[in-house]
């Protein structure tokens, strides 16, 4: 399954989906308490109030698989490269 998640609150997450027509996506709000997932997969900013960009994959066990932040916008090409290989 694939989802974005953003430490945005719910109503900001959603009005930023419904402006990038982003209708296909399920979008997860990690904002209460603010960045708790971000953190656990070491995506948090340190002292900052947002995460950063990155992919990330976890496999059926929960388990952490392969991770990359991004200073750019996310290639997802490399997501399905990733898994093609492995």
């Amino acid at each position: 399954m694939s989802f974005g998640i953003n430490v945005a609150d719910l109503a900001t997450l959603t009005d930023w989906a419904e402006d990038l027509s982003l209708v296909d996506l399920v979008l997860l709000s990690d904002h209460d308490p603010l960045g708790d997932v971000a953190q656990m997969l070491g995506i948090m900013n340190p002292g900052a109030s947002f995460a950063k960009r990155a992919n990330v994959l976890i496999d059926e066990s929960g388990v952490l698989v392969w991770r990359k932040t991004y200073t750019g916008l996310p290639d997802f090409q490399e997501i399905l490269d990733w898994i093609d290989d492995n």
